[in-house]
């Protein structure tokens, strides 16, 4: 057994992880931030917020995990480990790689990949849609009686790609509630696999940033009915691909509206406004569609013009009125004991609502015509994020980190973005481990037609022929980079035919899942991937199978995206300077960083957007970034024909940083002698692991009856939390617990608040933190004990008068 933090870290670099491997490969940097983030969970102190910059190349996940994992390992209270990342790539690597050397090495014995809601299979819908895929129907059946997760990637691997638009028939949408009570529910993988989340027995849970974000938002509102989906302090929070951690706490906190719900609710409206509905919405499409086509492109977040905003109002006018109709209609259906249910009504408010916070002053709003969808955030967004991030990292060590989160080794421009001072928290930005001067080359062809011109025929050819010609250099093994879908389905089509000419296979996104199109083009050497979105920094592909990452542009937001002004509030500078263009370099970086993943790759980076040479106020600051890193950037074809060639040959010689104790930075905490003790439950009792058996059945004897209580005390951290928000709903404290020792009789507890003031027991019964589905069954039997009161509501009381007063008689 290692005495100190230190010995048991480095003994994992140096002698286990060689083992694993069959290498003697000793990353330094991957090292001293293994010994940084120890440090860092070790020291009780704050900030909570250690912030970090870990290159392509450091081997960052495992240079976090292994660190984290020894800290929950030694921790004498129970703690889990999450990871968060942006992209379902990463998520896949981690449980293919990283978890099964963990696990070797005992610092993992139970871990969940938590995938987000879209990634699950619902049988329920695919039942409803089998009529419209009646060949899916077997396949579909078999995989719900078999599967084990619910995945789709697990659907995929056992029997075919789904493109998405039919993946979109069968994948998750309800809610947990509606997934408990599906008919289904009791066999159903995507139920149980899903129900696990929550399970305090997992040591690692490997989830996505928008599910960390969620669970959290729904712990902080009290008055949510929607309970955290993920454990809310887990003591270890480990936050990857952080440079897009902002924008998916941007996607969790905004109101969407989806236009054709617009068009879909028409039958709700009555027949006396319906044609006044039908006017304002032919409007209304006719101005969207004016101005979509006045766009450069599809893609990115445009302001919401007034008139768009007052057409907006004035169907929401109608909405209101047709649901002031339909509430008309209850009157005299027994208002005493009425409650609204009604489905109808329910639409319409929640496009009301979506309606009057697009058009209301206090919120920023936008079109993303692409989707066609308009959405708003509250002006306050931004100091909402920082108060997240200080609520996440109150009760959590928290580890963010990316590959791109510095500019130019700077955290400041970050910092501002996102609203935190230096003193929030701990920072660390680690070197390259690559020598890209060896390695790489970027390349912007001559002859590029202008992105001005991207509307334009000629700009699509124009890169369709560049990119044939880069292709036809490197053999295929090429991932083409756009920054719009519209733009990679244009440049897709046109040169699919050159690629089956030359029989080079092509996959597009959106054809199957992310994590199936990685692992066919990974393995098939010569073929092109092409994406958007999402692939600038979710793709990994280390050999000969990627020589060429092209960028069809650079990818700058839209001028005058309304979101990025927003995040520009407040800071000094210019918003181009100080937000939009430290966004599109991060964006930039990821992209090209998705070429060198190893010290043997080599290949070349193509930009097809000479502003990088052209443009006076930031051309030179892109070129000079990629000077510093080592890049050689050139417009010469022959010269990257040759690289391209004598590509092996160039990197034959290139190794990792010579691996040294001495060029450790070794951190005192660290070398401080461990306890050499494991918590129990008995530990926690005050029960000494050490004694000798005699001692432990005397000890035993005199606290048999505490321990058989300790034991029976099932109450997992998530019921505590649960309860602890019901508590403060009802003005209560803890101190109203503290004697209650099992999961049921909380439950039992929290159930007799609601019913014995006559509200609705369902805020308990629909979302206690169960732990299992056995539970559920065991505990949604009770129906509560005690007396119980009802204290009319004004409009009830006013019916009740109102019937009274028929009567020559009155309540009061």
């Amino acid at each position: 057994m290692m005495d100190t933090r230190i010995e048991e870290i480095l003994d994992f670099w140096e002698n286990k992880l060689p083992e694993y491997y069959s290498s003697d490969v000793i990353r330094l940097t991957q090292v001293q931030m293994s010994l940084d983030i120890a440090d860092f969970l070790l020291n009780e102190s704050r900030p909570n917020i250690f912030i970090l910059e870990a290159p392509v190349g450091t081997g960052k996940s495992l240079g976090a995990l292994i660190p984290a994992m020894l800290e929950k390992k030694h921790r004498i209270l129970s703690s889990q480990v999450i990871y968060a990342t942006a992209t379902i790539n990463l998520q896949g690597q981690l449980t293919r790689e990283e978890v099964p050397l963990l696990k070797k090495y005992g610092l993992v014995n139970k871990y969940i990949l938590a995938k987000g809601k879209g990634n699950y299979y619902c049988h329920e819908r695919a039942m409803e849609s089998l009529h419209r895929y009646k060949n899916l129907k077997e396949s579909l059946i078999s995989f719900f009686e078999q599967a084990e997760t619910g995945h789709r990637d697990e659907y995929e691997n056992i029997y075919r790609p789904l493109e998405n638009k039919l993946w979109e028939n069968f994948n998750l949408e309800a809610s947990s509630y509606e997934c408990r009570n599906c008919t289904y529910s009791l066999n159903c993988p995507t139920q149980k696999h899903r129900s696990r989340f929550l399970s305090s027995s997992n040591d690692l849970i490997i989830t996505n940033h928008d599910q960390l974000i969620r669970s959290f938002l729904n712990f902080q509102d009290m008055e949510s009915a929607s309970k955290p989906i993920l454990p809310t302090n887990p003591g270890i929070i480990i936050i990857d691909e952080a440079h897009d951690f902002l924008e998916n706490f941007l996607g969790q906190t905004e109101v969407c509206l989806k236009l054709n719900t617009l068009s879909k609710v028409k039958h709700l409206i009555p027949k006396l406004l319906k044609n006044k509905y039908s006017r304002l919405m032919e409007k209304f499409w006719s101005l969207y569609t004016e101005e979509k086509s006045s766009v450069e492109s599809a893609q990115g977040r445009y302001k919401l013009s007034e008139k768009a905003r007052s057409m907006l109002i004035s169907m929401k006018s109608c909405i209101d009125e047709a649901m002031l109709k339909e509430e008309s209609k209850n009157i005299g259906k027994n208002l005493l004991l009425y409650k609204n249910e009604d489905s109808k009504i329910q639409e319409l408010e929640e496009i009301s609502a979506a309606i009057r916070k697009i058009t209301s002053a206090s919120y920023v709003s936008w079109v993303c015509y692409e989707d066609n969808t308009v959405h708003a955030v509250n002006k306050g967004f931004t100091s909402s994020f920082r108060n997240f991030l200080l609520e996440l990292a109150k009760y959590n060590k928290v580890v963010i980190m990316s590959g791109t989160l510095t500019t130019n080794g700077d955290f400041t421009p970050m910092l501002d973005l996102w609203h935190l001072t230096q003193k929030d928290v701990r920072k660390l930005a680690l070197p390259t481990s690559f020598s890209y001067r060896d390695q790489a080359k970027i390349y912007v062809p001559d002859g590029l037609v202008s992105p001005k011109e991207s509307a334009t025929p000629e700009y699509t050819e124009n890169q369709v022929e560049k990119i044939i010609s880069i292709i036809e250099m490197c053999g295929g093994r090429s991932l083409i980079l756009a920054t719009s879908k519209t733009h990679m389905n244009n440049v897709f089509s046109g040169i699919t035919p050159y690629l089956e000419k030359q029989g080079i296979n092509s996959f597009v996104q959106d054809s199957s899942s992310v994590e199936v199109l990685s692992d066919k083009f990974k393995k098939d050497e010569t073929s092109v991937l092409i994406g958007s979105g999402s692939f600038f920094s979710g793709i990994s592909v280390k050999g000969e199978s990627l020589l060429c990452v092209i960028i069809t542009r650079l990818p700058f937001p839209v001028p005058e995206d309304p979101y990025i002004d927003l995040l520009g509030e407040g800071l000094e500078g210019s918003k181009f300077m100080s937000v939009s263009f430290p966004h599109m370099m991060v964006k930039l970086n990821q992209a090209v960083g998705r070429l060198i993943r190893d010290i043997s790759d080599y290949g070349i980076v193509s930009i097809l957007d000479e502003r990088l040479y052209t443009n006076k106020e930031y051309g030179s600051i892109i070129y000079d970034s990629f000077e510093k890193l080592g890049y050689i950037i050139t417009r010469n074809h022959d010269e990257v024909s040759t690289f391209i060639k004598r590509g092996k040959e160039n990197v034959k010689d290139i190794s990792y940083a010579k691996y040294s104790r001495d060029k450790l930075t070794m951190h005192k905490a660290l070398s401080k002698k461990m306890l050499a003790r494991k918590t129990t439950n008995y530990d926690i009792l005050g029960y000494n692991v050490g004694m000798n058996k005699k001692l432990e059945k005397k000890y035993l004897n005199h606290r048999t009856q505490k321990v058989k209580e300790f034991i029976e005390s099932n109450i997992t951290d998530e019921q505590y939390q649960f309860a602890e928000n019901i508590l403060a709903s009802k003005k209560k404290t803890k101190k109203d617990i503290k004697n209650i020792l099992t999961s049921k009789r909380l439950f039992e507890y929290l159930f007799d608040l609601f019913y014995k003031d006559n509200e609705d027991t369902r805020v308990v019964t629909d979302h206690f933190p169960y732990n299992n589905d056995e539970q559920r069954k065991e505990f949604v039997i009770y129906k509560g004990v005690g007396s119980r009161t009802y204290k009319l509501k004004p409009e009830e009381l006013d019916e009740l008068n109102r019937r009274l007063a028929k009567q020559n008689r009155s309540y009061i």
